[in-house]
């Protein structure tokens, strides 16, 4: 059983990984939560971006939409 865990996480970090930001949404992101510290960027339903980061020592999310705007 832990090795299925274990194996249900490295596919999800994976998948993680590979998801598309735009350009644009990467500059808007920089812009607004300069010094982000790990960063993950999830993909939702119309083009929405999620990212789940640490700034200034606090867990945050933020959504962008699919022209990079902060929402």
């Amino acid at each position: 059983m832990v090795g299925l865990i274990f194996i249900i996480s490295v596919t999800n970090l994976a998948a993680q990984d590979s998801i598309q930001v735009s350009a644009a949404t990467r500059r808007a992101f920089n812009a607004s939560f300069q010094g982000a510290q790990n960063v993950q960027w999830i993909a939702l339903p119309h083009g929405i971006r999620e990212a789940k980061f640490y700034h200034n020592r606090n867990g945050c999310i933020a959504y962008f939409d699919k022209n990079g705007t902060l929402i």
